[in-house]
């Protein structure tokens, strides 16, 4: 592989801060999913066996 075709630090350093950012956000969103899922956890019970006889 010649120089030229090397990929250099500099030039895809948009693209790993665009990856990170993304990463970033989707990691505090199924964190704050996976709370929320905890903490309403007997509400999503009490609508799943309601609909229980239904199905």
């Amino acid at each position: 592989m010649s120089t030229n075709e090397a990929v250099q630090g500099g030039e895809r350093k948009e693209e790993i801060k665009r990856a990170m950012y993304i990463m970033i956000v989707w990691t505090t969103l199924v964190v704050l999913a996976g709370i929320l899922l905890v903490f309403l956890s007997d509400a999503f019970a009490a609508v799943f066996s309601m609909a229980g006889p239904v199905f």
